[in-house]
């Protein structure tokens, strides 16, 4: 079985669900470096859920950088994850900043 997007998105969406932020991490970096895949953005926003699941916000908000950096878009629903993550850590200022961002 050859590593592909559907695998790695598969990976990473159990990660998201077990909070295994650090997982997530490791299999981003995996995949670009030894799999030779360009994660695509499902596979960022599950990652992304994977940190803001386990409370990790800032985990999160460098892993929408990296989207950024790699020219890819956030979809409404890793938007909606960075925001509430920032909410749950009092961070309002960030969450207003994330939905300004959006427009």
């Amino acid at each position: 079985l050859r590593p592909n997007l559907a695998i790695l998105g598969s990976l990473l969406r159990s990660c998201e669900v077990g909070k295994s932020w650090a997982t997530a991490l490791a299999l981003l970096e995996e995949s670009r470096r030894e799999w030779r895949l360009k994660p695509d953005a499902a596979a960022f926003g599950s990652a992304v859920g994977a940190a803001a699941s386990a409370s990790h916000w800032p985990i999160a908000m460098s892993l929408l950088e990296a989207m950024t950096e790699n020219s890819l878009e956030p979809d409404p629903a890793t938007r909606r994850t960075l925001v509430r993550s920032c909410e749950e850590a009092s961070l309002w200022q960030l969450s207003l900043h994330l939905l300004r961002r959006r427009r």
